[in-house]
């Protein structure tokens, strides 16, 4: 595979009924040098199945296996971003979950910024988020985003963003070192935002895109909801009973959400609608 601009990483574990979605959706990006790293470390053979459905000359899969014990010991998600963002072969690096989604446009739109701007390291995009679980799948009113530049010691990323919602040079992991991300499993629901942080205390900036690109699932099995179920459970109350216009001004406040512009909804509903995600 010559000139492969980016690579998506995407660890994989037990979530068959998300995995061809959010695979699909990397593949109908409307750039094509690329290339997907998926990594799975399943026991269920359900999700191999499903991604060996994909004859894409673009993927390249990985295997791990992991005994109980070490899945206790480690967060094994952690342990495969260290070994395998060293094993990319794209001159930028994104990160997606293996329930999350890709607008069409969101390589293109992140790799041009960073093409055009020789000088930037790091961009990150809006995001939508979906909450899909339990019987529950509804389309959250907020934006995941801001226009700021994140500059050191202003504008923490690891308060805003999603680690998913970043686009890197792959020679910024040269500034810090192994492991990029914390095995531990106390820090496993932040391990991203800890990663970001790192780039960012060394004077990295992050720049915006003020574009919705991705989609972030909330689901069943979200790290975030078992290891933090009532602040999870607080932000689901909010999402969903909130009144819109306190929603909107929580989200000015803190820096976090934006509120969804309305060619902006009518994507995301066509979006989900063509993929069936509802």
């Amino acid at each position: 595979m010559n000139n492969i601009k980016v690579t998506v990483i995407t660890p994989s574990f037990n979530k068959p009924s998300f995995i061809f979605q959010t695979i699909s959706s990397v593949l109908s990006q409307s750039m094509g040098d690329f290339e997907y790293i998926i990594v799975d470390n399943s026991t269920d053979i359900e999700v191999k199945k499903v991604i060996k459905q994909f004859e894409d000359r673009r993927i390249r899969l990985f295997e791990e296996n992991f005994s109980n014990k070490r899945r206790k010991d480690i967060y094994v998600t952690s342990y495969i971003c260290n070994k395998y963002y060293p094993k990319s072969k794209g001159e930028y690096i994104i990160f997606l979950a293996d329930d999350d989604l890709m607008l069409s446009n969101c390589l293109s739109e992140m790799t041009s910024f960073l093409d055009e701007n020789s000088e930037k390291n790091i961009c990150y995009h809006d995001q939508f988020v979906l909450y899909a679980f339990d019987g529950k799948n509804f389309i959250e009113p907020m934006v995941r985003g801001n226009n700021k530049v994140m500059i050191f010691p202003e504008n923490n990323p690891k308060h805003l963003l999603d680690g998913g919602q970043i686009m890197f040079r792959k020679k910024v992991l040269q500034q810090i070192y192994q492991p990029y991300f914390p095995l531990e499993w106390e820090t496993a629901n932040i391990m991203d935002k800890m990663f970001m942080e790192r780039l960012w205390s060394r004077g990295e900036k992050f720049y915006p895109l003020n574009k919705c690109l991705t989609v972030k699932r909330v689901v069943t099995e979200s790290t975030f909801r078992s290891r933090n179920p009532k602040e999870f459970n607080f932000y689901l109350f909010i999402t969903r009973f909130l009144p819109l216009f306190m929603q909107q001004f929580l989200g000015k406040i803190t820096g976090k959400r934006r509120g969804m512009k309305k060619n902006e909804k009518r994507r995301i509903e066509r979006f989900i609608k063509s993929l069936n995600v509802m």
